[in-house]
């Protein structure tokens, strides 16, 4: 029997080639797909707080970066603004922003810079939160501060509120400094959906009691949202079906490839058995 008997056919070889390519393209695919949701999502775009999350009495959101927030106390503006002056129109509506999270499986946690710096006494910074969860069943939602720099010790002198917007529960309310490492927790119920958008109000507020010892002070800090419990997390909304798409094709050539490389090793072991007889 001659050694080409032993060779695999051109016909096998294409096959093996074309499930390797489909090996390739799908795991590139994923990987491709991993990156983009785990460094190039929506976190950190704004979304619009519905209307009917926010009161008449809101506090209105400073018009800055997340990264280089700076307070204005109400009494700068109106002392800086000419008296004389004509009485200016009635400006139109501003919608809020919220920034946006979203949390999934694969990615149950994630932060959002923050910073002031020269605040006086009665300063307040506002920022609203849209907290997308991905998730099956109930699951708890968990919000934190890390201040990452800060100088003449400003996040003892800050205070913090953290408010559930549907239901105007207060989360946590206190010292900035004083925040519990391990997080302030909500509960989110299951939905139908699979998705939960929890909006959250966040005021960073500078006490009138507090001295001028503070000026030009300057915090940065990383407000964390995460779930401990992943277990009731889901992949983001929309994307399962690609998901599953590219790890079925993936699954099914690698187990092609092995379905035919079993058969062609035991047709060779047939083979040698017979030439040795």
């Amino acid at each position: 029997m001659t050694d080409n008997n032993r060779t695999i056919s051109p016909k096998l070889k294409t096959i093996i080639a074309v499930l390797l390519i489909l090996v390739i393209v799908s795991a590139g695919a994923l990987a491709v797909r991993v990156v983009y949701l785990r460094y190039f999502a929506e976190n950190g775009t704004t979304v619009v707080v519905p209307d009917n999350l926010i009161g008449e009495g809101s506090t209105t959101s400073e018009n800055t970066q997340p990264s280089q927030l700076e307070s204005s106390a109400p009494g700068r503006a109106a002392a800086a603004r000419n008296v004389d002056a004509p009485a200016a129109t009635v400006a139109p509506e501003v919608k809020e922003e919220a920034t946006s999270i979203e949390l999934y499986k694969g990615q149950p946690s994630d932060n959002e810079k923050f910073q002031v710096r020269n605040m006086l006494p009665g300063d307040s910074v506002t920022k609203y939160f849209a907290v997308k969860v991905n998730h099956g069943d109930r699951v708890d939602l968990y919000f934190s501060t890390v201040v990452t720099y800060q100088t003449k010790r400003l996040g003892n002198a800050l205070n913090i509120k953290i408010t559930a917007m549907e239901t105007n529960e207060v989360i946590y309310e206190g010292s900035l400094a004083a925040m519990d490492a391990a997080g302030y927790s909500q509960t989110l119920a299951a939905t139908q959906e699979g998705q939960t958008i929890a909006y959250y109000k966040v005021e960073v507020t500078m006490p009138t009691s507090a001295g001028n010892e503070y000026q030009m002070a300057e915090l940065r800090a990383d407000f964390n949202w995460f779930v401990q419990d992943t277990g009731p997390l889901l992949p983001p909304t929309g994307d399962n079906s690609h998901i599953y798409l590219w790890v079925g094709l993936l699954a099914g050539s690698l187990v092609m490839i092995l379905i035919l490389l079993f058969f062609r090793r035991k047709d060779k072991k047939e083979e040698e058995h017979a030439e040795g007889k």
